[in-house]
């Protein structure tokens, strides 16, 4: 069995202290509302991965 969670953030995958000093690291304050768009697929296979990469 595998499970998975998905949770907002406030860092890049290149840490919250990276992302502190080049000023991207971003706060939510308190009452304050962000809405955000999430879209998860599945690639089946080495074709499907690369035309994906190709499209970013």
């Amino acid at each position: 069995t595998y499970v998975t969670g998905v949770e907002p953030g406030n860092a890049s995958m290149l840490g919250r202290a990276w992302n502190r000093k080049h000023g991207y690291l971003q706060h939510i304050e308190p009452g304050e509302v962000r809405e955000f768009h999430l879209e998860i697929g599945v690639l089946d296979g080495a074709t499907e991965i690369a035309a994906f990469e190709a499209q970013i």
